[in-house]
């Protein structure tokens, strides 16, 4: 069985270095997905780590919602 990690708000920061040490440590026997809420920030990110040879999951979180 796979090995799977959800790492949210990860487009910049500890979160997208979290996601590169994941992609690194689990390698193809694991699946780590970056999550984002904006979603141009996070294909960047996932096309920075595909740049490096990694390949996480993606999704963008757009369920956050703020009360007044």
């Amino acid at each position: 069985m796979a090995k799977v990690a959800v790492v949210t708000g990860a487009n910049q920061g500890l979160g997208l270095a979290l996601v590169r040490g994941l992609c690194r440590a689990l390698g193809a026997g694991g699946i780590v997905y970056l999550t984002a809420r904006d979603r141009a920030r996070g294909e960047r990110a996932v096309a920075e780590l595909q740049a490096e040879g990694l390949s996480p999951g993606w999704r963008c979180s757009t369920s956050v919602t703020t009360r007044r």
